[in-house]
């Protein structure tokens, strides 16, 4: 293993420890100012020897293959290809009004279940409007473009007064690519238990497979499995944009897959938590890799 990607997964752990302690967020990375120079412990999974089938909605391409024949695809990745041809987005973003909570009860804009936020349909999926809200204003802004988008931090002030403000069901007409990507990180690391932090760690490190990817989707509720597939989608669209913004699947996998544990656990063992990171960056980069490969980009 080389040096440099122990160093960085380190960074990235002791980065939770100091939010811990007082530290505003986990974006103050020490990785240095190129995105090219993270690295993950993992290659990507070999490419298969025939194009995978695109399959249309409602087909049998969530039916379980037979005994001892891996799919070719997951599920996940069709899953997360299935996309209208344009890609069309909610007229959701800067400015926009959006609900925050599925019914009557007040919801905080970050740390609440999924279960209690109003959703939206977003690249086939149902996740809740606040998070699609910032990722149409994180397109809207040109953060596709945005060299470094999801590992530089955004601006600390800009984004206690977003959040003050989509408390109230908008967003800012004007805050920069940064912050709106540091919010969706925080939206992420906020959720109850994290989209991962829930499963047997067992799930997490053996998801090494084809089988092995099918099993951690099981292991999620249709909430949870439909977070996880469109912020795959969301990582796809970025790493196409990857020679302007140097943000590759396998730098998203690094600075996005700390966040999907949930807020931190001072009783939490390090080292344990460590490899668990580490883990879950290689399984991230292969959900991703199959969703990228499905969907022919």
């Amino acid at each position: 293993m080389e040096e440099g990607v122990v160093e960085g997964v380190v960074e990235r752990l002791v980065e939770r420890h100091v939010e811990r302690h007082g530290a505003q967020c986990l974006d103050n990375s020490p990785l240095g100012s190129s995105a090219v120079d993270i690295a993950m412990t993992s290659p990507p999974p070999a490419a298969p020897t025939a194009p995978p089938p695109q399959m249309p909605e409602g087909s049998d391409a969530d039916e379980p293959t037979p005994e001892g024949i891996a799919p070719r695809v997951p599920a996940v990745g069709t899953r997360v290809a299935s996309v209208s041809a344009d890609g069309t987005l909610p007229k959701l973003g800067l400015g926009a009004p959006f609900r925050l909570g599925a019914g009557k009860k007040k919801v905080v804009v970050f740390g609440a279940p999924l279960g209690e936020y109003a959703t939206v349909t977003c690249y086939g999926e149902q996740v809740p409007q606040v998070v699609v809200a910032l990722w149409c204003a994180l397109v809207a802004t040109g953060g596709l473009e945005t060299e470094g988008i999801f590992r530089l931090a955004g601006d600390a002030a800009a984004c206690n007064a977003a959040e003050k403000l989509m408390g109230k069901g908008s967003l800012p007409r004007a805050v920069s690519p940064e912050s709106i990507a540091h919010l969706i990180k925080t939206f992420l690391r906020k959720l109850p238990g994290g989209l991962l932090g829930k499963l047997p760690s067992d799930v997490i490190t053996e998801c090494d497979s084809d089988a092995g990817c099918e099993r951690l989707l099981a292991h999620l509720d249709h909430r949870e499995s439909a977070m996880l597939c469109w912020l795959l989608r969301v990582c796809v669209e970025v790493a196409q944009r990857k020679a302007v913004n140097k943000m590759d699947e396998r730098n998203l996998c690094l600075v996005l897959a700390p966040n999907l544990f949930g807020p931190p656990n001072p009783t939490s063992n390090p080292m344990e938590e460590l490899m668990l990171i580490k883990a879950a960056t290689t399984t991230l980069h292969k959900l991703l890799m199959y969703a990228t490969q499905a969907s022919g980009q």
